[in-house]
């Protein structure tokens, strides 16, 4: 389902978070489309359906998510949508329109303090497409630096689509398969690391993709924290130090692996 969403997202051009798509929502039109829940909309749509849990991917035996009629549910309205009969919709100043996507930060760990150069930015971006090229991008319009508990992280600036690293890598052929879960270490005092590395992982000798998440299912690219190291070849790797809280969320993961 996660990719059957991903993929919705990404080829929906009337996606109003686009910045690259000529026709945007209008405000009313998006305040009509919050103010909508799905639930509502399978109403309206699917034959004989009368009632319906308001959060339909939640089960409806979770507290507070009972099964209610679907009269109670509000119906999209579509008056938004004849404001505008026979045009565009008309751009709206303040939707966010950029035309850039930030990659993650990055910890700066091959310089020691006292010698890192004026611009750091060159040399951490070749290392990084080497071990991290999934979360980079080939052109760089610009960086931001940033220090966390004395240590210097970057992040940059990217055309929208060119940083292709995911929480839901595709899995296309049915001659590859997923690894189990592995969750070999848990953040604890002194320093709050997570080192979650390939060895030791069970995994196979060249794994495909890597797929990372707290050990409550939060996929670790909607964590905030900052690593080291989060990469097929070399697993995932979190510094408590790197942090603002000094301390990393306990994470699993597991690899894709070819059957051949």
């Amino acid at each position: 389902m996660a990719y059957q969403f991903r993929d919705l997202r990404k080829g929906d051009s009337f996606w109003y978070e686009n910045g690259g798509s000529s026709a945007k929502f209008t405000l009313s039109q998006l305040r009509s489309i919050k103010q909508t829940m799905l639930s509502g909309v399978i109403c309206d749509v699917g034959e004989n359906v009368t009632t319906i849990q308001p959060e339909v991917m939640k089960l409806h035996t979770l507290p507070g998510n009972q099964r209610v009629p679907c009269t109670s549910l509000t119906s999209l309205d579509l008056s938004p949508w004849n404001e505008t009969a026979g045009e565009f919709p008309s751009i709206v100043d303040d939707i966010n329109t950029a035309d850039y996507e930030w990659t993650p930060w990055f910890p700066i760990t091959h310089y020691r303090s006292n010698e890192l150069p004026l611009d750091p930015g060159p040399a951490v971006l070749r290392i990084l497409r080497v071990y991290r090229p999934d979360d980079v991008c080939n052109d760089v319009l610009g960086k931001e630096m940033r220090t966390v508990n004395r240590h210097m992280q970057i992040r940059f600036k990217c055309p929208p689509g060119q940083i292709k690293g995911t929480d839901f890598p595709p899995v296309d052929s049915a001659e590859v398969y997923w690894t189990n879960w592995s969750d070999q270490l848990t953040p604890n005092a002194p320093n709050y690391d997570d080192d979650e590395g390939l060895a030791g992982s069970n995994a196979c000798f060249k794994p495909i993709a890597v797929q990372a998440q707290t050990l409550d299912g939060i996929p670790a690219r909607e964590t905030g924290d900052v690593f080291e190291m989060l990469s097929p070849q070399d697993g995932l790797l979190c510094r408590g130090t790197h942090q603002p809280g000094n301390q990393c969320k306990d994470y699993r993961v597991r690899y894709l692996c070819s059957k051949g």
